[in-house]
């Protein structure tokens, strides 16, 4: 089978990332349908970032994800816009594996809804019993995405928990930590 590759490069400096979009004489293509998803792929040894609704050519084959980043904008309090973002290495679900065939077009999505499950689990030294609650946030593919929120560029305040008798009396509150 006989490629026709062009390689466009752009680097920003500032992060030390490569954007590399591929154009083929023959091949499928990769979709990101989901609004505001970064799909990062590793094609031929090089990061390649898919955003949402664009379409990439690649040669067939099986692919895995090398990042997904999750972009939602929203105004703050006075009008300003906001970025809210979610980063996932892995693992990736139904996307741990994307398949792309000649003359087709694969369609990925992620993302919304987002299912935030906790874990709990009661550790005993001695006397001293401590609760440790952890959180995952799972994408509609499977995917789980970091529990560190960005809003900006600055990291998001961690959750706060409460605990709670079954009359619904607040007994302990308490912030997660990042770590």
């Amino acid at each position: 089978m006989k490629w026709t590759m062009r390689v466009a490069v752009a680097v920003l400096l500032v992060g030390l990332s490569a954007t590399v979009l591929l154009s083929a004489a023959n091949g499928g293509k990769l979709k990101v349908v989901t609004p505001g998803m970064i799909l990062q792929m590793m094609v031929f040894g090089q990061k390649a970032a898919i955003p949402a609704n664009k379409e990439a050519s690649l040669p067939p084959g099986e692919y895995k994800p090398a990042g997904i980043e999750l972009y939602a904008r929203e105004a703050d309090n006075k009008g300003n816009p906001v970025l809210w973002k979610l980063t996932s290495s892995g693992p990736y679900g139904k996307l741990a594996t994307i398949s792309v065939a000649e003359g087709q077009t694969t369609e990925v999505e992620g993302g919304e809804p987002i299912t935030v499950k906790a874990s709990c689990s009661i550790q005993a030294q001695g006397a001293t019993k401590s609760v440790y609650v952890g959180l995952a946030y799972i994408g509609k593919s499977g995917e789980m995405y970091s529990p560190a929120v960005y809003r900006g560029t600055m990291r998001a305040p961690a959750p706060q928990l409460q605990f709670s008798d079954e009359s619904g009396k607040v007994l302990n509150t308490a912030s997660f930590e990042y770590g």
